[in-house]
């Protein structure tokens, strides 16, 4: 059995894969019909579970899913080859107080891999791929079939990952959240040109220290001219160590689990 849970505006929402091959999705009302908060005297009669999709993709028992990180969608694999995209739907569809028919929907899609016993499906934050580990040893790279986030109009296998051993167990993407700039404190930050003309930090005109700091010019001309090439160094030094490690913070890795008792990490995509 696999699980999943995500908040949605209709509640908590949880999505689950069964060994029957089945798969569905259930909401949490939290709100009692007719009300727009929970009242005081709830009980835990007032919240009630209810099921908004169910279908049966695969002939074999789930082994995995995920949910999408920003669409409501999520993806399922099994022991069979079959790889599945379902909706994620808050809230039930409307229909006549006396019907008693199970809501059973097909999947958005369906991928015949030709690959079966994949497992451990993880999605990468920017929910434009997602990976598996095979019983083949192999992990491979999908793309999600997610248009609005950059991840092509349909699913299909982008990358084969062959490097160990024994069959692969797990798969784990590195997080990487939008980095966020905030522009105005680093312009308040910035001191004023206007100002650094006027006075110095101490409050004395700077151009009363003009002919003094001349005097000294061509004393320090030898020593800036000896130093300019060392700072430089440095300077190039840091930067290459600060493009190091913005590449570490800012790349999609991908951490592979096998049998063999070995990690792989990839930098795909």
């Amino acid at each position: 059995m696999a699980l999943a849970m995500k908040h949605l505006a209709g509640g908590l929402t949880v999505a689950a894969g069964f060994e029957s091959g089945h798969t569905m999705v259930f909401v949490l009302q939290t709100h009692p019909a007719g009300r727009d908060s929970i009242p005081a005297s709830a009980s835990a009669s007032t919240f009630k579970w209810q099921r908004t999709y169910t279908s049966q993709p695969h002939s074999q028992p789930v082994l995995s899913l995920d949910l999408h990180p920003t669409s409501n969608v999520y993806y399922t694999s099994s022991a069979d080859a079959t790889i599945a995209k379902h909706p994620l739907p808050s809230s039930m569809p409307s229909r006549s107080p006396s019907s008693t028919t199970t809501i059973t929907t097909a999947p958005l899609a369906t991928l015949a891999t030709k690959h079966a016993g994949q497992q451990g499906l993880s999605m990468r934050s920017d929910g434009r791929v997602f990976a598996t580990a095979g019983w083949d040893s192999r992990a491979r790279v999908y793309s999600t079939g997610d248009a609005t986030c950059g991840g092509g109009r349909s699913m299909r296998e982008l990358a084969v990952l062959a490097w160990h051993r024994e069959g692969c167990y797990t798969v784990a993407f590195a997080d990487v959240a939008p980095m966020k700039y905030d522009r105005d404190k680093s312009t308040d930050s910035q001191p004023s040109v206007n100002d650094a003309r006027d006075v110095n930090e101490d409050g004395v005109d700077r151009a009363t220290l003009s002919a003094a700091s001349s005097s000294s010019s061509s004393s320090l001309s030898m020593i800036n001219s000896t130093s300019s090439s060392s700072l430089s160094n440095t300077i190039k030094s840091v930067s290459l160590a600060e493009r190091r490690a913005r590449k570490t913070r800012d790349t999609h890795w991908l951490a592979v689990g096998s049998k063999d008792g070995k990690v792989s990490l990839w930098d795909i995509y």
